[in-house]
């Protein structure tokens, strides 16, 4: 029998975080649940522990990446392994209100909506449904439509007949698959709860000290928005839409600039950001990659201000 819900938990050394996080999913008042617990290779008694408190139970699905794979890689591992009607990630350090999937598969279901998310305080839901393509743009700009992959229930169905999967980049991942998934969908519901509690850990790939994930964090944003283009090319409602394509493009430089640079510009100087970034500047835009530089140098630097 299909069970309505996979909750897809991908694990990387979280173990001081784990039990509060699962057993906040065991206590959800939606019932027909399977829970898709993928360790990627942890060091420090991640897995054990979910062996030790969770092996055993029956709704509960527990493996390990045979090699250290990421978080993209171990997601889709969890999309290709589940069954359930429809499929929502959990960070594996955050939390669930009892009453979280209930919610939102209550409101997939009354809706008929292939996503379901959280929106901003100011949302009144079911904001959203059948929008024109694009306005859906305008939706993730003004925050209406948060990018992150929880907070959300996604249609099973949906994800496999788009064929959406997160990308192989170590940052931006999420945001790509919520914005392709919310161009494919049909019909999205928007909900004014916020029943998914994020847990801000120091451990988190976008926190510590930023300089040495630097080259990693501008590789991601070069090839997201080069796949996002290449996406809204493959649509033939937004192949032309430029208007579409130019917000969501500076919707991601401006995440980018928020949540790594503007912190990294705290830490470093630009002369070391741009000596760490060079090596990938270099490589995808040849011989202009000091005026990229420059430019992505002034928006820096002027985040920076208006944001002291």
């Amino acid at each position: 029998m299909m069970v309505n819900i996979s909750v897809i938990v991908p694990i990387y050394n979280k173990v001081q975080y784990l039990q509060r996080a699962i057993d906040s999913i065991l206590a959800q008042t939606m019932q027909n649940l399977e829970i898709l617990l993928i360790d990627d290779c942890s060091t420090d008694g991640s897995y054990e522990l979910c062996q030790s408190l969770y092996g055993k139970q029956e709704r509960v699905h527990l493996w390990q990446n045979a090699e250290n794979m990421g978080a993209s890689a171990t997601r889709n591992a969890g999309i290709e392994a589940a069954c359930g009607r429809f499929i929502a990630f959990v960070d594996a350090d955050d939390v669930l209100h009892p009453d979280y999937l209930k919610r939102m598969y209550q409101m997939a279901l009354r809706e008929n909506a292939d996503i379901v998310a959280e929106g901003s305080g100011e949302t009144t839901e079911p904001l959203g449904l059948e929008i024109p393509l694009a306005q859906r743009a305008e939706y993730v700009w003004q925050g209406k439509y948060r990018t992150a992959c929880y907070q959300k229930l996604f249609s099973r169905e949906l994800i496999l007949r788009s064929n959406i999967r997160f990308q192989p980049i170590v940052f931006l991942e999420d945001v790509l698959f919520s914005i392709e998934a919310l161009l494919a969908a049909k019909r999205f519901a928007l909900l004014s709860d916020t029943l998914y509690e994020i847990i801000e850990t120091p451990e988190s790939i976008t926190r510590g000290d930023l300089l040495a994930k630097a080259p990693q964090y501008m590789d991601s944003v070069v090839k997201a928005i080069r796949f996002l283009s290449d996406y809204m090319e493959s649509i033939p409602d937004l192949a032309a839409d430029k208007g579409s394509k130019q917000i969501l493009f500076v919707f991601i430089m401006q995440l980018s600039l928020l949540s790594h640079f503007y912190d990294l510009t705290k830490q470093h100087s630009l002369e070391a950001i741009n000596e760490q970034i060079r090596p990938v500047m270099e490589k995808e835009f040849g011989e202009n990659y000091q005026y990229v530089t420059l430019l992505l140098d002034w928006c820096m630097n002027k985040n920076r201000k208006e944001q002291e």
